[in-house]
């Protein structure tokens, strides 16, 4: 405690206890992964996955939004919210361009939503390692720094379970997932000590950060996540109905068969005379 209340010149914090801290919370998404170790995911749970996965980005985004806002005034967040959109979509363009992507032997259509995604779940720790650093900075030093923290280390978890279910639908190992996703949240110390120690500065550009990562998010989230997953789901309904109708059909028919047979088979015994 006398390293984490110690006097320094950034105030009774220091910066070796913001990097620590911060370390620990983003190591803290890794644990998103964890329940991939004991559960082997089917292609077909890729729709539920990328479902899920769609409503931990959008709630990530509104968490930063209003973020953004306690930090200043709501227009710099709407103009950073716009410019996130336009930059995922100038991004996708780039990647086109370049032809098949591949990664983690994923190629193709699925290559190029899981660089997006680890790209932009990597972009919105950006805001949220200036935002603990801005708080260590505070008028309640550590205590304001810790619980904020706390805060993004479990707000970190499903945040990783979402990067895990994207990547291990398409056959990623469980080690590789909690890999990356402990990689999307190393922005969060690497921001969170330059944002301590130049408060001011942070907290000003703070609004539109927060609002860029978010539109990203949200861009990203309306535009290639979910319908990836309405597309899954309404794949699994069609194969649904299919196989209850021809289950009816099949059932319909063998009732008939066995009608036809018993009605020929009554028929033949009257018209057989009798010896």
């Amino acid at each position: 405690m006398s390293d984490w209340k110690g006097s320094n010149t950034y105030g009774r914090v220091s910066v070796s206890t913001v990097m620590l801290f911060t370390l620990a919370m983003a190591a803290a998404t890794g644990l998103g992964a964890v329940p991939f170790f004991f559960v082997e995911l089917d292609p077909q749970w890729a729709g539920i996955c990328n479902g899920m996965a769609a409503a931990v980005m959008l709630a990530a985004s509104f968490d930063l939004i209003q973020e953004g806002q306690e930090h200043g005034a709501g227009s710099w967040v709407v103009i950073g919210i716009l410019a996130g959109g336009i930059f995922i979509l100038l991004c996708k363009k780039v990647l086109e361009q370049y032809g098949e992507v591949s990664m983690l032997d994923i190629k193709g259509a699925d290559a190029t939503k899981v660089v997006l995604v680890i790209g932009i779940m990597t972009l919105h720790s950006f805001g949220e390692g200036s935002g603990v650093g801005v708080s260590f900075a505070g008028s309640k030093v550590f205590t304001q720094g810790l619980l904020v923290t706390l805060a993004i280390a479990v707000h970190n978890i499903p945040e990783g379970l979402a990067v895990s279910m994207v990547l291990a639908s398409r056959g990623v190992s469980p080690q590789n997932a909690m890999l990356w996703s402990v990689i999307t949240s190393l922005p969060q110390p690497i921001v969170a000590v330059p944002s301590f120690i130049c408060a001011d500065a942070f907290n000003k550009v703070l609004p539109f950060c927060t609002g860029f990562a978010a539109g990203c998010m949200i861009w990203m989230v309306v535009a290639e996540v979910l319908p990836d997953a309405f597309k899954v789901a309404a794949l699994i309904a069609l194969e649904y109905i299919f196989e209850s109708s021809r289950t009816r059909s099949f059932a319909d028919s063998s009732g008939i068969s066995i009608y036809t047979f018993s009605s020929v088979h009554a028929s033949t015994k009257h018209s057989v005379p009798e010896l």
